[in-house]
């Protein structure tokens, strides 16, 4: 018993150092010595959205509404659906020591350390490899730049601990163990063989992000398929098909209030579209599998990443396995080429057919392409799976390694020598992996947060509580890209540091917020100012770098109507007007039953919503390129019936003619249009709720090669009138 018990410790302890090392490593590859934790490491893109859904979770209580952001409306990520329930969990307890989102997000980032290195150790040590050779390896997977790269940026990639236990499971399942279900008197049973522990691994899979799951799945596929090829076993496909459907269930129950959502108010293609090309552009390289992607230090190594810097369409970059890594790809390589047939199914051989198999599905043109054309794009970035890859070949490198100290125990001398080889990798590795691009730039950073911070207490200190402040630029939310020197989620930034204001920015594109703020944020400057006042917001929050000319002939504009000046971040990159005066002198022109009929005709209006299609042209003369097939999506957002009165004129590239066809629910039409512009009105009855009208084209597409669009005819000068 005192040997048992002495034991235990000793694998207690040896778990307790690997996570003091990785702690001790992160702090000095970070430099978290000069960090502030209430300041975050990243402070921009998609780090920026990250912590807004984090103050979101702590202040609403979860991610999927927020009354705060997307004013007058409330914020809905319903249509943009994530399986991250396990990182929030753990983010809400973090947050039950200190509320502040940014200090939040740091410190599960940093967490995601030592967490990585323990389930990386568990699994290695669970397959006989030797503590240091599982440590080393354990490290090595830890500090890969795919782990910097992602960031808090994207924090959900970045908490991969995951990884190593869909390995641990693949490996069950590729070698035809006994798990999960079994033949017993010719029937199916379920075995009780690890059952706990596997349940536990495919519930927290199916909560650490779709992406991982997604994987997990492909490869219990692909070990069950190669187990029943191997052992002619049909038993191995069950138990794959089985543990995807466990996942499969994990998924959708994450996803349950997004599906009860989208059933009750319909499908969102604009929140989170996704076209199959994307697949190829995001697809994996597998040269990038050995160029580093950052300032390495070596000039060797520089030079090399200078040369590809110039290759065209290079993805989003993580993938570099390190100098130890990419020997391990190698020897996987090697191995799926050279096995012998004597060793087949033992864990290298395994390890290669895994290794290969992902492959197969990530390179550009591999078969992620195919699922992507066939079933589904939204799975796109295939090249994340590049971090299954690092551990695989990691866990190679270092089995066979350990098999040396094994096959050397009993000289003290080789024994010794392979050891400290094993330490001189890690090391090496470390220095491979690791860059000072890694330390966030602290002092710049603090000092841009403490700029926006200062800033929104100045518009706190003005304002009433719970006031709307309206924000500009425009941009859709989610996924939009830079507007001139303004990044993706910057005008998060104001929420991020407010306590009791509303913001405008935030609403669900292709719902209601977003196209009401779009055709509001559209309107001249004069009547754009009386509309939001009317709608209830009392500020405007200008971010100048969302403009060519930095906002000055906008904000030119606004003084002259408000006669009011704005007050300015120290920086001078955000401006905010006080609206108040502006809205009381409008309001005073109005007895209040007019004012609450005129409040309640804009924030109640009727929204027309091209799908996403462009305007081009002049406020005068506009128009809009539509495909074959086109459709407007009117949106009564009162609740009485409207009468809408709309004209627009047709046009097509050719002077041949060709034929219309215009359908709604209530009434259909048909035209023949050409390159001459065709007018053309309609007047109907609009109940509350979405009404579509549809246009379809029998027009031969506009040759342009410089354009990806399909552009078959236009919609010139849209117009529309709503009668009481």
């Amino acid at each position: 018993m005192d040997f048992i018990r002495t034991d235990k410790i000793k694998v207690i302890f040896s778990y307790i150092f690997a996570l003091f090392l990785s702690l001790v490593l992160v702090a000095i590859v970070l430099r978290l010595w000069h960090a502030n934790l209430n300041i975050p490491f990243r402070y921009a893109g998609d780090a920026i959205q990250t912590i807004e859904f984090v103050k979101t979770m702590i202040n609403e209580g979860w991610i999927l509404q927020n009354s705060f952001v997307g004013a007058p409306y409330t914020s809905q990520l319903y249509d943009f659906p994530t399986a991250d329930t396990f990182h929030y969990v753990i983010m809400r307890i973090i947050s039950l020591f200190n509320p502040n989102p940014s200090f939040v997000v740091n410190i599960y980032y940093i967490l995601t350390f030592p967490l990585t290195t323990l389930t990386s150790l568990f699994v290695l040590r669970n397959y006989k490899v030797g503590y240091l050779p599982a440590l080393t390896a354990s490290i090595l997977f830890t500090f890969i730049p795919y782990h910097f790269l992602r960031g808090i940026s994207h924090l959900f990639l970045s908490s991969y601990y995951m990884v190593p236990l869909i390995i641990l499971i693949s490996l069950e399942l590729i070698s035809n163990e006994n798990i999960l279900i079994n033949f017993k008197d010719k029937k199916l049973c379920i075995t009780q063989n690890k059952l706990f522990t596997i349940i536990i691994i495919f519930i927290l899979i199916s909560s650490t992000g779709v992406y991982y799951a997604f994987f997990a799945c492909f490869l219990f596929l692909l070990a069950g398929i190669s187990a029943a090829i191997s052992y002619k076993s049909y038993i191995s496909v069950y138990r794959s098909l089985l543990s995807i459907i466990i996942v499969g269930i994990g998924v959708v129950i994450n996803l349950i209030p997004n599906i009860l959502f989208i059933l009750l108010n319909g499908s969102n293609k604009l929140a989170a579209s996704r076209n199959p090309i994307e697949a190829e552009v995001y697809g994996m390289k597998l040269t990038q599998l050995f160029i580093p992607v950052y300032d390495h230090g070596i000039s060797v190594f520089n030079k090399i990443i200078t040369a590809y810097s110039t290759h065209p369409n290079p993805n989003e970059g993580s993938e570099y396995l390190g100098i130890v890594g990419s020997v391990g790809f190698m020897i996987l390589v090697v191995i799926l080429f050279a096995r012998d047939n004597d060793k087949k199914n033992n864990i290298m051989d395994q390890l290669s057919r895994i290794n290969i198999g992902i492959v197969l599905l990530a390179t550009i043109g591999g078969f992620g392409s195919l699922f992507a054309i066939l079933v589904s794009p939204q799975i796109r970035a295939y090249n994340r799976i590049s971090i299954f890859i690092a551990f695989l070949s990691l866990f190679a490198l270092f089995y066979i390694i350990n098999n040396k100290i094994e096959k050397y125990s009993h000289s003290f001398t080789k024994k010794n020598i392979v050891k400290l080889f094993t330490v001189f990798l890690l090391i090496i590795g470390i220095l491979d992996q690791t860059s000072k691009n890694n330390i966030p730039s602290y002092d710049n950073i603090e000092k841009e947060y403490k700029n926006d911070e200062m800033f929104v207490q100045k518009i706190e200190s003005i304002l009433p509580e719970h006031s709307m402040v309206f924000q500009l630029p425009f941009v859709p939310f989610p996924e939009h890209p830079p507007v001139y020197r303004m990044g993706d989620y910057e005008l998060f930034k104001g929420y991020i540091h407010s306590k009791t204001l509303r913001w405008s920015y935030g609403s669900m594109k292709g719902r209601e917020g977003s196209i009401w703020a779009n055709e509001v944020a559209s309107q001249p400057t004069e009547k754009f100012l009386e509309t939001i006042v009317t709608a209830g917001f009392e500020g405007l929050y200008i971010d100048r770098f969302g403009y060519e000319d930095n906002g000055d002939s906008l904000e030119k504009k606004i003084k002259e109507i408000t006669k009011m000046s704005p007050v300015e971040s120290e920086n001078n990159r955000l401006a905010f007007y006080d609206l108040s005066n502006l809205r009381n002198s409008i309001k005073k022109k109005f007895t209040e039953e007019e004012w609450s009929s005129k409040v309640d005709e804009v924030l109640h209006p009727i929204l027309f919503d091209w799908n996403n299609t462009g305007v081009e042209g002049s406020q005068e003369n506009n128009w809009r390129w539509l495909p074959n097939t086109g459709t407007l999506t009117i949106t009564n957002t009162s609740s009485v019936t409207r009468i809408v009165g709309i004209s627009m004129e047709f046009a097509t590239g050719y002077d041949e003619l060709s034929n219309l066809k215009i359908k709604s629910s209530s009434f259909s039409d048909s035209l023949q249009i050409n390159s001459n512009n065709k007018l053309y009105s309609q007047k109907f009855l609009v109940p509350p709720g979405s009404y579509t009208i549809e246009f379809t084209s029998d027009a031969k597409r506009i040759v342009a090669p410089n354009d990806p669009r399909i552009l078959v005819f236009r919609v010139i000068n849209f117009n529309f009138n709503v009668e009481k």
